[in-house]
């Protein structure tokens, strides 16, 4: 069994090569729904009429079923940190994990940790100047950690999570809020960084190889 945590554009992208190479056994879980501004990016998606407003797991696990309808899914549509989650995670196999935030992958990271499973973490980025009209750098990361061996720590060993962005995107509202009035704000001109799908489907290439 295979736990995929993250359906956007690299978890969609992995789900749909691990179809066609044959994986049966498969939990997907993210807590996100297809909208206007990320179908584009979503692997599956023929008709985005037909997509908008549906949560991506549940729509990518119907789409992963009649591809190959002997196929195993289990979804749930919501975040790693709740109890549903943790067992789809706990009876896995493989964890691979396709989000954009650290303090998702810190999560799942201590999962894995606990229930000594192998991960997968995947992502990618593009990054700004301060203006906004110029790409800085661009590249894909994929990282192994396989408990129990020292030459793959986990993610947090190997320096990956950004501690003070995962107390930044743990905050309520109202931290938020109180930190913004206290003169915590960073980043006031970053622009979003784009998604594309060639810098993606790079990062899905290496990883599923």
């Amino acid at each position: 069994i295979v736990a995929v945590v993250g359906a956007g554009g690299i978890g969609s992208g992995l789900l749909y090569q691990m179809a066609r190479i044959g994986f049966r056994y498969i939990n997907i879980i993210d807590n996100d729904s297809i909208s206007v501004d990320n179908c584009n990016r979503l692997y599956w998606i023929n008709r985005p009429e037909d997509a908008i407003g549906k949560p991506k797991a549940q729509f990518i696990a119907k789409a992963y079923r009649k591809f190959n309808p002997k196929a195993r899914i289990w979804y749930f549509i919501g975040n790693a940190n709740t109890s549903k989650a943790r067992r789809l995670i706990k009876r896995a196999d493989l964890i691979i994990l396709a989000v954009d935030n650290d303090s998702a992958r810190a999560i799942v990271n201590s999962l894995a940790a606990q229930y000594s499973k192998p991960l997968v973490n995947v992502s990618t980025g593009i990054f700004m100047n301060r203006e906004g009209n110029k790409i800085q750098a661009a590249g894909t990361q994929i990282q192994w950690f396989i408990p129990r061996l020292a030459e793959y720590p986990c993610l947090r060993c190997q320096g990956s999570l950004n501690q003070k962005e995962i107390q930044q995107e743990l905050m309520d509202d109202t931290q938020k809020e109180n930190r913004r009035k206290a003169g915590y704000i960073s980043n006031t001109t970053i622009s979003p960084e784009p998604q594309v799908m060639p810098l993606n489907s790079a990062g899905i290439s290496i990883a599923m190889w």
